[in-house]
């Protein structure tokens, strides 16, 4: 079984990694892996493009994230996406994160995230803290303790992580937590970590940047590294080849709203822009012509599959009116479209747009 790195940075990692996507999957390819993930860190901004160019290098992509709590930020848990499904969930998790983590927000906790079973997901993390709360959560099944050797700190963590998983008989499994290709990069590593804390080279302190041993290691490394621990290695490799997100890129996927019971989306969309004709054209000598334009458009976008989308639309146009009104703005202030939905009497009456499309002259078309 061979080795594959499944705690992987790119420059996706904002001001922390170094490789771009194509230059970690050439790594990868010129070292002969198989297999290759990528965890950037609270982000998955660069998955479908390493999805993309692993399979064009003949590479399989393990789709994964690295997670932190926002009251510890410092202490990780890496989520592995088992299967497509797992690519979804961490696409659930990453926007709880996001929206839990504002200043005046909840705050994004593991209790929280994973006080739920996620089945699709494989959990592997270096932190004793983490690993004892999550080896007693439903998550447990899926769950590893992630040795890395990559500096005395990290060494010393691991024992501790080593010891915890033989008293919990947990599993465990071997990592790099790379953030550069080269060891010569991690004087760039340094740089983006300066420029991130808007610090100096010279006022760099212990921890705020990656160990130097943070590069891409070889296998051959890995298995020196790991030569007392071969089930860690074996285990990595286990992980790896259960790891198979396949994803159908290509093609649209509308949202699936909630409508009230009765109706579909097309039917609710239907009422919701009549209410709005009546409200902007009633008793108008315009009210005739709008009328037929909202049902043609009404047409083409039931046709087109597309009543789900304008009602996603008003959902972040209402959202936003209430959250950003006074002192701020006023409600229908807030103007969020463009393009041809933007010239839609649509969503002039749906109250989503501020532009009459009649007396500015504009075409759905």
């Amino acid at each position: 079984m061979t080795f594959a790195h499944l705690h992987v940075h790119s420059e996706f990692s904002l001001l922390a990694g170094v490789p771009s996507i194509e230059a970690l999957v050439a790594k990868a390819a010129a070292e002969g892996m198989v297999s290759l993930a990528l965890t950037d860190t609270n982000r998955m901004s660069g998955l479908i493009l390493f999805y993309k160019e692993c399979l064009a290098r003949g590479i399989r992509p393990i789709l994964g994230v690295e997670l932190s709590e926002a009251a510890r930020p410092g202490e990780t848990v890496v989520l592995l996406a088992r299967n497509a499904g797992g690519y979804g969930d961490i696409c659930e998790l990453i926007t709880q994160r996001q929206l839990n983590t504002g200043t005046h927000a909840k705050k994004f906790s593991f209790a929280q995230a994973f006080a739920r079973e996620w089945p699709d997901l494989i959990l592997l993390t270096s932190f004793p803290r983490c690993l004892k709360a999550l080896a007693a959560g439903p998550n447990r099944a899926r769950l590893y303790g992630e040795l890395i050797r990559n500096s005395p700190a990290a060494r010393a963590r691991s024992r501790e992580i080593e010891a915890l998983c033989a008293a919990e008989a947990l599993p465990v499994a071997a990592a790099h937590d790379c953030f550069f290709l080269e060891r010569a990069d991690f004087e760039v590593h340094r740089v983006l970590r300066a420029i991130d804390l808007n610090s100096t080279l010279s006022r760099l302190k212990e921890g705020e940047t990656a160990p130097e041993g943070a590069w891409f290691a070889s296998a051959e490394r890995m298995g020196d590294l790991f030569r007392d621990r071969p089930d860690a290695l074996r285990n990595s490799g286990a992980i790896a080849e259960a790891c198979d997100a396949r994803l159908e890129l290509g093609k649209w996927v509308m949202p699936e709203i909630q409508v009230p019971e009765g109706h579909t989306p097309d039917t609710y969309l239907a009422e919701l822009a009549g209410r709005g004709l009546e409200a902007n054209y009633g008793g108008k000598a315009e009210y005739v012509q709008a009328r037929d334009i909202q049902k043609k458009e009404l047409g083409v976008i039931g046709r087109l599959g597309y009543s789900s989308y304008f009602l996603m639309v008003k959902e972040v146009r209402d959202w936003a009116s209430a959250a950003l009104g006074a002192p701020f703005r006023r409600a229908r202030d807030c103007s969020i479209l463009r393009g041809s939905g933007a010239n839609s009497i649509t969503f002039y009456n749906l109250g989503v747009c501020n532009l009459d499309p009649i007396e500015l002259d504009l075409y759905f078309e």
